[in-house]
Parts: C-alpha cells; sequence; structure tokens
C-alpha cells in the first residue's frame, strides 16, 4: 500500500510539472513574445510605414500642382495665355485643392525671395515670410528656399499653427518643390501629431488584443488543467488497474494447470510456472533460454534439428495475438517421455507465452478407443452377419411349423377340448409372428448389409405397387387409401416400397374402431421433400413417439395387436440412409401422422 502511495503522489507531481511545463511555460512565453513582436517590432514598423505613406502622399499632391503649374506654364509658351492670366488662373484652383480626412490639407505657393503667393490663410498672402521663426528659432522658410536652390525639392521639419487654429502649434513635415521657370516654391505638409494619434489608436487595439489572447489562453487553461488532472486520474487508476491484472495474471499463471514459460528478447525464458518443474522436473536454471530448452527437450538429433527449425520459423513471426500449434514429443528429465500440444502466441514488445499441454494420457486413451472402435466394428459385422444367417435359415423351418399347425387346426379343432383348442391357437399366433419376425430381421440386416443404389424413383408408381402388395390387408380391413400426385426422388425402388409398406401396414395395424382412413402426400420443405402418412388410427403418447421407431419397441406387449416391433425401425433406418429424418405427430385417440423427408434431386 505504500508502494502504491507513493506512486499515486509521484503522478500529481508529474502532472503539476508536466502542467506547468507544457501548459503554463509555452502560454508565457507566447504572450511574452507576442508583446515584443508588437511593440518592439509591429508598432515601430507600423509608424514607418504610416510616416512614408504620408510623404507619399505629399509628394503625389505637390507632383500633381507642380504638373498643373506647368500645364499653364505650356499655354503661356503657346502663347494661349499670358504669364499674368495663367498665374492668377492656377493659383485659383490651386487655392480650392483641400485633401485628408476633414479636407483641411493644403497647398502653399511662395516666391523663391520669400514672398506668399497663395496660401489658405488670405493674411499670409503678399507677406514676405522669409524672416519667419518657428518656436526653435528656426528660419524655417529660408531653410525651404536653401533646400529647393540646391536639391529641387524635398522634406522639411518645422513648427507650425494647428490648422485653421493659430494659437496651437504643431510640429509639421512638407514637401516642397521649386518650379524655376516662375520661381515659385509649391509645398504641402502634415502634422506629426496625426500620426502620433494613428500609433496611439493602434497601440491601444494592440494592447486590448494582447490583453484578450491573455483571456482566451488562461480561459483556455482552465479546462485543459481540469483534462490534465482527469486524464492524471485515469493514468492513475489505469497504473492500478495494471497493477491488479499483472496480480492476477501472475496468480493464474501459478495456478495453470498447463506448464507454461515466458519468453522475452533474445529467447531468454523470463520465467516458468509450477507445472514445468512438476510435470517435467525441470527448473528455470535448467531451461534459461529456447536453446537450452531444445537441448533439454529434444536431445534426439533428427528431432533436436527439426524442433529447432520450427522454433525460427515460429519466433520469426511479428504479427501479435497469432497462435502456432505444434505437437511434440518431449524427454523428462527423469527420462519419460510424453507428449505435449505446443502453443506459441506473441504479444507486444516481442514477448511470447509457450503452453504445453501434455496429452500423453489423452492420446493413449484415444488409441484405445481406436482399437476398441474396431472390435466393435468387427463385432457388429459379425452379429449382422449372424441376424441375417439366422433369420434367412430359420424361415423354413418356421413356414414348416406353421403349416403343421395349421393342418392339425384343420383336422382335428372339432376333436379337441376347449383348452386344446386355445392352445393350438396360440402355437399358430406365436409360429406365424416368429415368422414375420424374422422376416423383418432380415429385411433389416440386408439395409445395413447391402449398399444402397440411388436411382430415379417415381414415389406414385412406388404407392400402385405397394397397394397391389398389401391388397389383401386393405380389403380385410376395409381401409381407405388416398394419395395426390407425388414426387420423383433418388433412391432404391425396393426399399421406398419396403418404407411405403411398413408405414401404412402399421397406420392399417393400429386402427380405430372406425375403418382405416389414411392420406398420403408430399411437399417441399427448403432442400427437401417432406411425406405425411395421415391415419385415424389410436394415436400415440407423444412422450413415446421416439420410442416407436426402436428395435422390437412395442408400447403393449401384451395387446391384441399383431407386430414385431421391426417395421418402424426399419423405415427410419431407410430414411436415415438417404440422409433423411422421420418423426411422429400424434395424441392418443386422435390419429397419427408419420412424416419424413427425402432430399430433392439436384
Amino acid at each position: 500500500m505504500r508502494i502504491l502511495s507513493g506512486k499515486k503522489n509521484k503522478i500529481y507531481k508529474n502532472t503539476i510539472y508536466e502542467w506547468i511545463l507544457k501548459i503554463v511555460i509555452p502560454s508565457a512565453i507566447s504572450i511574452f513574445l507576442f508583446v515584443i513582436l508588437i511593440f518592439g517590432y509591429m508598432i515601430p514598423r507600423t509608424k514607418t510605414i504610416i510616416v512614408n505613406e504620408k510623404k507619399n502622399a505629399l509628394k503625389d499632391i505637390v507632383s500633381f500642382a507642380y504638373t498643373l503649374v506647368n500645364s499653364y506654364y505650356d499655354e503661356v509658351s503657346k502663347n494661349i495665355l499670358t504669364t499674368e492670366e495663367a498665374q492668377k488662373n492656377v493659383l485659383i484652383r490651386l487655392k480650392n485643392i483641400k485633401y485628408g480626412k476633414e479636407h483641411k490639407d493644403y497647398l502653399w505657393v511662395h516666391k523663391i525671395g520669400g514672398t506668399v503667393l497663395m496660401h489658405p490663410y488670405v493674411r499670409f498672402e503678399g507677406e514676405n515670410v522669409s524672416n519667419y521663426r518657428d518656436l526653435t528659432g528656426q528660419y524655417f522658410v529660408r531653410d525651404m528656399i536653401n533646400l529647393v536652390k540646391k536639391d529641387g525639392e524635398g522634406f522639411i521639419n518645422y513648427y507650425w499653427q494647428w490648422q485653421d487654429q493659430p494659437k496651437r502649434i504643431g510640429a509639421k513635415l512638407s514637401f516642397v518643390r521649386l518650379f524655376k521657370p516662375w520661381g515659385w516654391i509649391i509645398g504641402s505638409g502634415f502634422y506629426t501629431e496625426d500620426v502620433r494619434v494613428e500609433i496611439n489608436t493602434l497601440t491601444n487595439k494592440m494592447m486590448m488584443m494582447c490583453l484578450l489572447i491573455t483571456f482566451v489562453i488562461f480561459a483556455l487553461s482552465i479546462p485543459i488543467t481540469v483534462n490534465s488532472f482527469l486524464i492524471a486520474r485515469k493514468k492513475r487508476k489505469a497504473e492500478e488497474d495494471s497493477l491488479e491484472t499483472e496480480r492476477k495474471f501472475r496468480h493464474i499463471v501459478e495456478k495453470c494447470p498447463f506448464p507454461l514459460l515466458q519468453i522475452g528478447n533474445e529467447d531468454k525464458i523470463e520465467y516458468i510456472n509450477p507445472k514445468i518443474t512438476e510435470v517435467l522436473g525441470y527448473v528455470h536454471e535448467d531451461i534459461p533460454d529456447m536453446l537450452a530448452l531444445i537441448d533439454k527437450f529434444f536431445p534426439d538429433k533428427n528431432y533436436h534439428r527439426n524442433a529447432l527449425k520450427l522454433w525460427q520459423e515460429d519466433s520469426a513471426n511479428i504479427d501479435v495475438n497469432v497462435f502456432f500449434t505444434r505437437i511434440f514429443f518431449v524427454k523428462c528429465k527423469n527420462n519419460d517421455l510424453k507428449k505435449f500440444i505446443f502453443r506459441l502466441i506473441t504479444f507486444e514488445g516481442n514477448k511470447k507465452i509457450l503452453f504445453m499441454e501434455d496429452i500423453t494420457e489423452r492420446d493413449r486413451a484415444q488409441k484405445r478407443i481406436v482399437s476398441q472402435t474396431k472390435e466393435l466394428k468387427r463385432s457388429n459385422i459379425e452379429l449382422e452377419q449372424y441376424a441375417f444367417i439366422a433369420s434367412h435359415d430359420m424361415q423354413e423351418p418356421l413356414r414348416i411349423i406353421s403349416t403343421y399347425l395349421q393342418m392339425l387346426e384343420k383336422d382335428y379343432k372339432g376333436n379337441l377340448d376347449e383348452q386344446g383348442t386355445k392352445c393350438l391357437e396360440r402355437s399358430i399366433f406365436y409360429a406365424n409372428r416368429m415368422r414375420f419376425l424374422m422376416r423383418d430381421l432380415l429385411t433389416f440386416s440386408r439395409i445395413k448389409k447391402k449398399i444402397i443404389k440411388k436411382e430415379l424413383v417415381n414415389m406414385h408408381n412406388i404407392m400402385d405397387s405397394t397397394l397391389r402388395k398389401i391388397d389383401y390387408l386393405i380389403r380385410e380391413s376395409t381401409a381407405v387409401i388416398k394419395y395426390n400426385t407425388l414426387p420423383e426422388i433418388m433412391a432404391s425402388p425396393v426399399f421406398m416400397e419396403q418404407l411405403m409398406i411398413n408405414l401404412i401396414t402399421n397406420s392399417i395395424k393400429f386402427k380405430s374402431d372406425k375403418p382405416p382412413e389414411i392420406n398420403i402426400s408430399a411437399e417441399k420443405r427448403g432442400k427437401f421433400w417432406q411425406f405425411s402418412i395421415n391415419d385415424n388410427g389410436i394415436g400415440i403418447d407423444p412422450k413415446f413417439a421416439k420410442h416407436v421407431f426402436r428395435m422390437f419397441e412395442r408400447l403393449d406387449p401384451a395387446s391384441n395387436y399383431t407386430s414385431t416391433g421391426i417395421g418402424l425401425a426399419v423405415a427410419k433406418k431407410i430414411v436415415e440412409s438417404y440422409g433423411g429424418k422421420i418423426w411422429v405427430v400424434s395424441e392418443p385417440g386422435k390419429g397419427s401422422i408419420f412424416r419424413f423427408t427425402i432430399p430433392i434431386i439436384n
């Protein structure tokens, strides 16, 4: 129990460590890297991109204005407009150009000397601003002039009033370009505060995203943590079950009625159960591996070589849960030779279990059974031959005895007293019965003795010949026999006729007070023809339904019904010889239905 408790604590600790290593640390690292990525790279990178986009926009708007001015200059060159008209018209058009989100961004134009020609703030127009300084003391207009004189265009930073709010000053970045033909400087700019606002908005969104991702990770970690502990619980339960299974398996192996051994890697025998020692006499030290086992079990060279080859073939199999079965004679430690069934099964991890079932006594018993079966067959053949010879040879003496008794009855019936007459009648009755018995025995033995040949038999024709042969019995009993069209089957006509004679005769013999009425029909049932012989006789108790088909079985031996007890047994043997079945459905006083089946012609 201490060991098990220690294992439980170890599982819990491992689960916590696993949770920290697999969930907490990766999540924290992911969030940290995400924050570094956002604030260390993406936001600065985005700021640069925004600034560059605005710079490009400034270039585009100033370039557009430059192109517009140049188009008017072309009209002057073509004498379409005067210089004064062209400059006036183009300044009007430039003044009307507004852009940006609030349409408050603008263009301005001043001469290279510093005089403002066009500005949205009219107070500056006509004024020379070259001496203007911003909050830092920078003469930014002079810087613009110097820039365009040197490079023709470029960007410049300075401070300027915030849009149309004179009292608010903000940092601004402008792009200026020189139009040399007229000596104009065309420019436009944007406030860096706009970029900072966009960056702050983006930063806030990123922070919200980080918080959301952190919350999602935390929310997901809760079910993951719960699942981790549930998995640990299942793992602990599985380990406990494994330990219990191992204990039960070890107990089963110890109590196994067969010799058993476990084989590991490199054919090492890891375990043998007590039955190995009990049955074979060997201990684990005697058979440490399979080669030693084969040496001990099979000392004969040829047998040893064969066993080693089969082991190499079977052990090469890598499929799990596959049985290999072999039968060997094994030499015990005390030099006794025993016969075993070897069953080898492979488990995962190349583990193998070898079961050894001792069949020495069973093998001897089987040999005794085979010997006794042969002796029984020989005895049965002799009995059948005796029955055939006896029944055949006794026919004539019994016929002569019956004939002489009938002659005595005819000649001396009136000269005998009542007791003598009864004795004579009973003698005739039993002589005839004995003769009939011998006849039925002869028929029964012929069925067993002869090979029953099959040919196409028309059962309708069989019925016609059957009724002709028992015509005397039908007339004597005033029986009425009806049958419909009957099928053709593969059988022996002799035995089919004997079968119908026995069944119809049986119905006539065991008639009730009424004249016998017998109906014969046949119908298909699967792969068989099912024949039915339905009568209105005395019937049979259902509990004796199987008894009537036994040899010499008479349900009422003291009755006046003349029966040898063989007729239905003969019928059963005939039907079964063709692969069919016969049975009876009956109740006392309600007649009987004898049914039998014969395979349909294929």
